[in-house]
């Protein structure tokens, strides 16, 4: 293995806050430490380049940012552009280089992906070395992206080859073992590589808890919710998509535990713009405890940090009392692992395939939140599973997924769709009785539910057995091995004989429940 790599370029959509963004900067640090600082270490995507609030070298190219084209004109032409743009930018890179290119495979940008693939095929696999880093799949559940793929399928373009970069020499590198054992048993040349975690230093300088409560409340207020210093905060910075699952952590943080809820930013999608707007009546409606998008908020002056990174999620689980996830899919899972590097434990469901390291006790990590059956309609809620999932994966497969749904009368609130999610969630808070049976249950051990009595009470040494062992898997020193391991490999051709179907159950074997996510409107558009 040659390990002499000279230069490292990233490849993304953009340069937006989110958990790809850490793992980027992450790269890029481990890198310069290998290399040096002198090293060619830059990052390709679309971002303005007054608006780099980081020391990342940034080559702008605003066309690899989401795109959907809707022809085969529209895809080629876009295709070349990118071709012809990028392939200027590795002409002056000295060799070997390493590309990594993440989440080539959502179809964010088909179009980029396509340029990468025509890249990597037209260059010297020894001098340009082409990665496909995928935090997660799309056929884990992402139902949009699946139909993106289908509506280019259907326009003549055989857009699976390109998100797979099939005929190519690119190696896959991915964080999670489930997609990792996604990829190795569809037939995929992959490694795995867990994202870096950095704790950071900065947060010493948090503001006073009573300080930064009283902007949260002043935040939420102003957005029409309602916010109880004097209550425990449970916090939940991830973006307000579907498949973060954020009103499971609406139950269980500002109605089952009577406290506030901090939640993170609004996705960037139309589907996800919609929800984030569906929410915020909700919220209000109910007048619940939460402040949503606290990126808003002076941290700069708070913080008294004039190079603030524009983060604000250290800062929150430094100050909360509970840690929350209950994302249903996670490549990684930042918020299973951060909040232990600030002592604070985390509640959380436990995403598709996911596993802890050795080491760290996993007794707050559940695979069922229930609710009673006689809550909900079974026959609508099964008439939907067997639309979508006999729709992508085939009706044999969705008769084995549906045994999954039901424990001891009650069925799991992450399997039911945004409807009737709202639904239980309107039942609890309208009904004192029902919100005392939810209590109940809240605090009985089920199978994937170990019972909640008083989160107050969680065991300290627990809390420091876990941070020492996130600290000891993912230290600098063990990341910067396998970092520079991976990106050390010479890729291989990958088989165009792949089939697609075969990605869809290996992905759907564990992930199954992440379509019920989707509602509304779009279950109207899915079915045309």
């Amino acid at each position: 293995m040659d390990y002499s790599i000279a230069s490292l370029l990233q490849v993304h959509y953009h340069f937006r806050i989110g958990g790809v963004r850490e793992v980027i900067c992450g790269y890029s640090k481990a890198f310069s430490a290998i290399n040096g600082p002198g090293s060619f270490n830059a990052l390709m995507c679309s971002h303005d380049q007054h608006d780099n609030d980081s020391d990342l070298k940034i080559i702008n190219i605003t066309e690899c940012d989401y795109q959907d084209p809707t022809d085969k004109e529209s895809f080629f032409y876009l295709r070349d552009l990118l071709v012809k743009k990028i392939d200027s930018v590795l002409e002056k890179v000295p060799s070997p280089v390493a590309i990594l290119c993440h989440n080539m495979s959502l179809a964010k940008n088909p179009c980029l992906s396509s340029a990468l693939r025509v890249l990597a095929r037209k260059k010297d696999p020894c001098k340009y070395r082409f990665f496909w880093v995928l935090h997660d799949l799309a056929e884990e559940g992402r139902i949009d992206m699946i139909e993106k793929v289908t509506r280019l399928q259907s326009i003549g373009i055989d857009i699976r080859e390109e998100l797979y970069a099939l005929g190519a020499p690119v190696h896959f590198l991915v964080p999670g073992a489930h997609v990792y054992s996604i990829l190795k048993n569809s037939g995929f040349a992959v490694s795995l590589l867990p994202n870096p975690l950095r704790l950071n230093t900065k947060v010493n300088n948090t503001p006073a808890r009573t300080v930064l409560l009283e902007h949260l409340k002043t935040l939420a207020l102003s957005d029409g919710f309602t916010f109880d210093p004097q209550r425990p905060i449970c916090c939940y910075p991830a973006r307000i998509i579907r498949r973060k699952n954020v009103l499971e952590a609406v139950v269980i943080a500002c109605i089952l535990l009577d406290a506030n809820l901090v939640l993170g930013v609004p996705g960037r999608t139309l589907l996800d713009r919609n929800f984030y707007e569906e929410l915020i009546k909700l919220l209000r409606e109910m007048k619940l405890r939460v402040a949503i998008n606290t990126a808003r908020l002076p941290w700069k002056l708070l913080t008294g940090d004039s190079e603030y990174d524009g983060n604000p999620v250290p800062y929150l689980y430094k100050t909360c009392d509970l840690a929350v996830s209950t994302s249903l899919s996670e490549g990684f899972g930042y918020a299973l692992y951060e909040p232990w590097l600030f002592q604070k434990a985390v509640l959380a469901r436990r995403p598709a395939g996911f596993i802890y390291p050795q080491g760290m006790n996993s007794s707050l990590l559940y695979d069922h939140f229930p609710v009673p059956l006689e809550w909900i309609c079974w026959k609508s809620l099964k008439e939907k599973y067997y639309q979508y999932y006999s729709r992508f994966v085939g009706e044999s497969s969705a008769v084995k997924a549906e045994e999954h749904l039901i424990v001891d009368e009650t069925i799991d609130f992450g399997a039911l769709d945004t409807e009737m999610q709202i639904q239980v969630l309107r039942k609890i808070i309208a009904d004192e009785t029902d919100k005392q049976k939810m209590s109940i249950l809240f605090r009985k051990m089920f199978p994937g539910w170990r019972g909640i009595i008083d989160f107050a009470l969680i065991d300290e040494t627990l809390i420091r057995k876990n941070r020492d062992a996130v600290m000891n898997t993912y230290s600098d020193q063990c990341f910067r091995s396998c970092f520079r391991e991976c990106i050390s490999i010479i890729p291989a051709y990958n088989d165009r004989s792949f089939d697609y179907k075969k990605i869809l159950l290996e992905s759907w074997k564990c992930g199954f429940k992440l379509f019920f996510s989707y509602s509304g409107s779009y279950n109207e558009n899915v079915t045309k």
